[in-house]
């Protein structure tokens, strides 16, 4: 039902503290080696007050992705499962947002409505908008699940700028993003609970898709900003997404989940620390007996 996540994003998000390489291009003068992720900030929430909408930012690996490591249908994930829907209805949020685009959002409803109508544990597919999203919307009575998302990429042809400045960079660049996406240890996820890799996605030093920051911004040379061109629609699509967020919620809502790629966590968290009307907590306290 939902868009298939490539492998190359889920590798990404299973291991939060593994040095990023550094980026070799040719013809980019600067090549500044990219910050490990353990060596970022740590997360620190803010203090909300009475008149802000709580989101809850639930950071996840893409489910589907994994399969061929671990699969989210095992039994004993799906007791997991079950244990993180639990404790995550704790937070009673108004409403549950997902990782699917606004624009097929018709389709999320009446893939929502079809789920409905079966037993809880009915579910086909592997996706965490069906694992995770649909379970909670349904254990909380809500009757929609709310699409957010605006799927935008950085290596379509609409940035030439790039291309154009470095003719031979991009092969070497994206040569680059594929290594650090898929090198690492991604294996580990089997040996770990739901709990404690969505603990790592969720914790102090989530990985925050460092390697894009790393690798893209030494990419300048005189007035050419590629390497923030690359960047640009990264940040359009997750100030999209808190847009979408917005249309979503209704003025009495006081708590919203938000279950996204954890690659997303620390920009959203950023945007909405800077719109008065909400406040972004962390997801932690909530992860209940799946936490392993």
């Amino acid at each position: 039902m939902a868009p298939t996540h490539p492998w190359r994003r889920t590798a990404l998000c299973l291991v939060a503290l593994v040095a990023a390489s550094s980026c070799a291009v040719p013809g980019i003068r600067a090549q500044t080696p990219a910050p490990p992720p353990a060596g970022m900030a740590p997360l620190v929430w803010p203090a909300c007050h009475e008149r802000q909408a709580r989101v809850m930012i639930l950071g996840t690996y893409h489910f589907q992705g994994a399969a061929e490591l671990d699969d989210i249908k095992r039994p004993v994930r799906q007791a997991e499962l079950r244990a993180l829907v639990d404790g995550l209805a704790g937070f009673a949020p108004h409403r549950v947002a997902v990782e699917y685009p606004w624009a097929d959002r018709a389709a999320l409803d009446s893939a929502f409505g079809v789920y409905l109508g079966r037993e809880p544990d009915d579910i086909e597919s592997r996706n965490e908008i069906d694992q995770l999203g649909f379970r909670l919307a349904r254990a909380l009575g809500h009757p929609r699940v709310y699409a957010v998302d605006v799927p935008m990429y950085l290596w379509d042809d609409s940035i030439t700028v790039f291309d154009e400045r470095w003719p031979e960079a991009r092969a070497g660049l994206r040569e680059r993003w594929d290594f650090d996406f898929e090198g690492h240890d991604a294996a580990r996820l089997p040996s770990m609970s739901l709990g404690e890799a969505l603990t790592l996605l969720n914790g102090d030093l989530p990985p925050g898709n460092s390697e894009m920051y790393g690798n893209f911004l030494p990419l300048v040379e005189e007035e050419v900003y590629a390497g923030a061109l690359k960047l640009r629609p990264w940040y359009d699509r997750n100030l999209r997404i808190v847009q979408n967020l917005f249309r979503s919620m209704e003025a009495t809502d006081e708590r919203v989940l938000l279950l996204i790629g954890s690659g997303h966590l620390r920009v959203l968290k950023q945007i909405m620390e800077m719109t008065p009307q909400l406040c972004p907590v962390s997801a932690l306290p909530y992860l209940g007996e799946a936490g392993g």
